[in-house]
């Protein structure tokens, strides 16, 4: 038996299992059809034909507000701000250190008082429906726990129950 498929103006006859590599980097990204027709040695034919999406196009992600972050110590609850687009996004996801937050929109609200004081990595993933993923990542610095203590030893010492020493 032996069939002989179309595709873009080019035919191929061949026999038994067959398996076809199509570069789809020549194809603008959209919507497709794959029509195969197979014919028999005995003059039957048949036609399976089925739609696919092409979608060469890398996802496109960014932390808007790195620099900010960046430049800065943070404490509390920390507004991170992204974008993850694509034609056909499927995911994106913040990942802190190891810690994923799947997210939606354009903020994301992070309680930074969950981690401890040093560098913490901030990574957005964005994964599109043929595949396609980018990311892009950023450290930041956490100071909860300083803040903290500095903020109890001021609080004590307007209420008078510090001592001030001089070492010599």
């Amino acid at each position: 038996m032996s069939y002989s498929a179309s595709r873009a103006r080019s035919n191929w006859t061949v026999s038994n299992l067959q398996t076809y590599s199509w570069d789809t980097t020549t194809l603008e990204d959209d919507s497709h059809r794959i029509r195969l027709i197979v014919d028999d040695d005995a003059g039957n034919s048949k036609t399976i034909e089925i739609a696919v999406t092409v979608d060469n196009t890398e996802t496109a992600v960014d932390i808007t507000n790195a620099e900010e972050l960046n430049r800065t110590e943070l404490t509390g609850t920390i507004t991170i701000n992204f974008i993850a687009t694509d034609t056909n996004l499927k995911l994106a996801q913040l990942i802190i250190d190891d810690v994923v937050f799947n997210v939606t929109g354009e903020t994301h609200l992070w309680d930074a008082t969950k981690v401890g004081d040093g560098t913490h990595t901030i990574k957005l993933v964005a994964h599109d429906m043929a595949g396609n993923i980018n990311e892009t990542a950023i450290s930041v610095t956490t100071v909860n726990v300083k803040r903290e203590v500095e903020a109890t030893s001021m609080h004590a010492c307007r209420h008078r129950l510090c001592t001030h020493q001089k070492v010599v």
